[in-house]
C-alpha cells in the first residue's frame, strides 16, 4: 500500500491517486479546455451525455443523435422521391420527352436481324455455372458479386443468344454489361482477346 500524493490516504500500489483525488482538476473526465464542466444530459432522453475526447459539448446522447441524423436522411430521401415522381409525370408528356414512344424498331439502339430469343437450355442453373467458373467476379471491373449486391449478368460475347458455348459466355456486373449495348464491335473484339479466342473479321458486328 502507498499514500495518495494529495490527501495521503492509503491506496493500492497500482493506483496513482485515490478514487476521490483521481477525479480532481485535469484528471476529471469532464475537464475540457481548462474548465471542469458539469455533467450534461441528453435533451431528448435525459440520459447522461459523455463529454470526453471532444471540444464541443453535445446536446444529445449518441443514440438520439444517430436517430436524428437517420430521420433527416430519410426526410431528404422523401424529398428526392417526390421530385423524381414529378419528373416522371413530366416525361410522360410527349412534348417533354424526346424518347417518348420510341420502343422496338423505333428505338435508336435497335439492331435489325438481331436474335432476341433464348434457347431452352438457357436456365438459371446454366448461368450459375458460368458465374461459378468466373469465381463470381465481373471479368471487366473485377468486382465481386457480393460487393455489388446483385447477381452477375452472363454476357454473350458474339451477341448471339443461341450460342451457348461456354467460351462465348462471360460474367459481367450490371454496370459493365450495360456498356456492351454500345460499340458492339469493340466489345466483341475486346472480350475475344480477353478470353484468348481467335478473332475473325466476319464475326465483328458492324
Amino acid at each position: 500500500m502507498i499514500k495518495c500524493p494529495d490527501c495521503k490516504k492509503l491506496i493500492c500500489k497500482k493506483a496513482t491517486f485515490c478514487g476521490s483525488c483521481a477525479k480532481k482538476g485535469k484528471r476529471n473526465p469532464n475537464y475540457i479546455n481548462g474548465l471542469k464542466h458539469k455533467p450534461r444530459f441528453c435533451i431528448d432522453c435525459n440520459k447522461k451525455v459523455s463529454t470526453t475526447r471532444t471540444t464541443k459539448l453535445p446536446k444529445r446522447c449518441r443514440s438520439c443523435d444517430n436517430k436524428l441524423r437517420w430521420s433527416n436522411l430519410q426526410y431528404k430521401k422523401g424529398i428526392s422521391l417526390k421530385i423524381s415522381s414529378k419528373a416522371k409525370k413530366r416525361l410522360k408528356i410527349p412534348e417533354n420527352n424526346p424518347m417518348f414512344g420510341k420502343i422496338g424498331h423505333l428505338h435508336p439502339n435497335w439492331i435489325e436481324n438481331l436474335n432476341r430469343e433464348y434457347p431452352v437450355e438457357w436456365t438459371k442453373t446454366f448461368k450459375e455455372q458460368i458465374r461459378f467458373r468466373d469465381n463470381y467476379i465481373c471479368q471487366e471491373c473485377e468486382e465481386h458479386e457480393i460487393k455489388n449486391k446483385q447477381k452477375l449478368c452472363v454476357h454473350h460475347i458474339d451477341y448471339d443468344k443461341k450460342n451457348l458455348d461456354i467460351n462465348n459466355l462471360i460474367s459481367l456486373c450490371i454496370s459493365c454489361h450495360m456498356k456492351t449495348n454500345y460499340n458492339r464491335d469493340y466489345w466483341l473484339v475486346y472480350f475475344m482477346y480477353v478470353t484468348n479466342q481467335e478473332i475473325k473479321l466476319e464475326e465483328v458486328v458492324i
